[in-house]
């Protein structure tokens, strides 16, 4: 079994996992978003967590339950 590994890096390395790559973007895109807003840096460019993920970027690294990787 795989899981993804979804990084989005704001001020800090917001991540997420999940069974799928598109549900590991969504989660790390919402929580960043939430960050942002959180720390009131909230700009037009970032006014929701699709555009979050297109200004930052989002990296994603499948991994397979039970194996380790370096992510750099």
């Amino acid at each position: 079994m795989n899981v993804f590994v979804a990084t989005i890096s704001t001020y800090y390395e917001t991540m997420a996992v999940a069974a799928t790559e598109a549900e590991a973007r969504r989660l790390a895109a919402q929580r960043a978003y939430e960050f942002l807003t959180d720390a009131d840096a909230i700009q037009p460019e970032t006014s929701s967590p699709a555009k979050v993920a297109d200004y930052f970027g989002v990296t994603i690294t499948e991994v397979e339950v039970g194996s380790a990787v370096i992510v750099g």
